[in-house]
This record gives C-alpha cells, sequence and structure tokens, in this order.
C-alpha cells in the first residue's frame, strides 16, 4: 500500500528506481501480491520512469551479482514480458522484443529451472502472439535462448520444464508450417535435429520433409 501510493503521488525519486523496483521484481513471487505487484509495476511503467523501469530490468538480468537470486531475475523477466508483449503490455512503452531478449539469453548463465521456465513462458507468449512479425534478428536471438535452454535440460532435473521447451519447439513449428516463421530454417531444423529421439513423430517428420 505504501509503494502504491508512492506512485500514485507521483512522489517516486528515480535514485529509488532501482530499490523500488527489486522490490517488486520479489514480491510478485508471491501468490497473494501478485496481481497487486502487477498493476503497481504497470502503473510505474506507464509515467516518465517506464523506460527506465524496463533498462533496470534488463541490467537485473544481465548483472553478474544477481545470477543465483532467481527471484529477483524471475520477477525481471516477468514484468519485461507483460509489459511489453503480455495481453496487458504498456502500450506506451517503445522497447522492442529485439531490444530486451539477450537480456534474457544473459539471465540463462547460470542455469536455474524456475528462471529458465519463466523464460520460457514468456517467449512463448510472444512468438504465439506475433511471431509472424518478428524480424530474422530477433529470432537469431530467439534460437540461441532455445539452444541455451536445451543445454541446461541435460543438468537441470525438471520434467516441468522440459515439458515447456519442448512445447516451445511445437509452438516454432507450427508457426513454420503455417508459413508464419521468418527466422533461419537451418538453424531452427538444426536444434531439432540436435534433439529429434525426443520429439513427437510429426515433429521429426517435419524435419525429415525439411
Amino acid at each position: 500500500q505504501v509503494l502504491d501510493v508512492v506512485v500514485r503521488y507521483s512522489c517516486l525519486p528515480s535514485e529509488s528506481l532501482h530499490e523500488f523496483i527489486s522490490t517488486l521484481c520479489r514480491t510478485v513471487n508471491v501468490k497473494e501480491f501478485c496481481v497487486s505487484c502487477w498493476k503497481l509495476m504497470r502503473n510505474v511503467l506507464g509515467t516518465h520512469l517506464g523506460h527506465s523501469a524496463i533498462y533496470e530490468m534488463c541490467h537485473i538480468m544481465e548483472e553478474r551479482n544477481y545470477m543465483d537470486d532467481s527471484p529477483l531475475l524471475r520477477g525481471a523477466v516477468f514484468f519485461v514480458g507483460m509489459a511489453l508483449w503480455g495481453a496487458h503490455r504498456v502500450n506506451y512503452l517503445k522497447n522492442t522484443p529485439t531490444s530486451v531478449l539477450p537480456s534474457f539469453l544473459k539471465a540463462l548463465t547460470c542455469p536455474n529451472a524456475v528462471v529458465s521456465y519463466e523464460i520460457v513462458l514468456s517467449i512463448t507468449r510472444l512468438i504465439k502472439k506475433y511471431g509472424r512479425d518478428l524480424t530474422v534478428v530477433t529470432w537469431d536471438i530467439l534460437l540461441e535462448i532455445i539452444e541455451k535452454l536445451l543445454q541446461q535440460l541435460q543438468t537441470l532435473n525438471s520434467p516441468e520444464l522440459k515439458t515447456v521447451v519442448h512445447e516451445l519447439l511445437s509452438t516454432v513449428e507450427e508457426l513454420y508450417e503455417q508459413k508464419g516463421y521468418h527466422g533461419s530454417e537451418e538453424k531452427f531444423f538444426g536444434i531439432i535435429e540436435g534433439c529429434a529421439d525426443q520429439r513427437t513423430e510429426t515433429s521429426v517428420l517435419t524435419l525429415i520433409s525439411y
């Protein structure tokens, strides 16, 4: 409630932005505060501090000192994805997926199932909603993220993560079948070939036809 009053009356000084953002990124992980945290963050992102807040969260994802802080990283990934391509995206923000996805990739430096799971959910949402509009450059970063996720599956014992990663691959395959995929076909099917023994029959047939 205190944070809400601070934002509502435009009392948030820019020098306090890091502490404010960090607090929300951690608190959003608490189930009973998730909705109120997103509402509060959305209000901040709609102000003159919006772009600075996105930059701050990208910095959190890239900062080596935070690599072991999974609640903080998960919150940053969640907020950035929701703000830029979520169901209630903040139209005021002009950041493109290409400008923030390298930070997502950096957040995968230290394997953590919780952070990786959030990244998969976020980029799956992006592809399902805007996949046909994504540029080759954006797809290059997305494919790097997918490769990193598949590498992590070899060390992380997380059936849930494995399931959503393969669902993500299927989402890209569906886009390819619908002629809406504009990334490197060679690179994408190279990724599919590398994990073909874990893919569905339909997926393998798509690979063969390619």
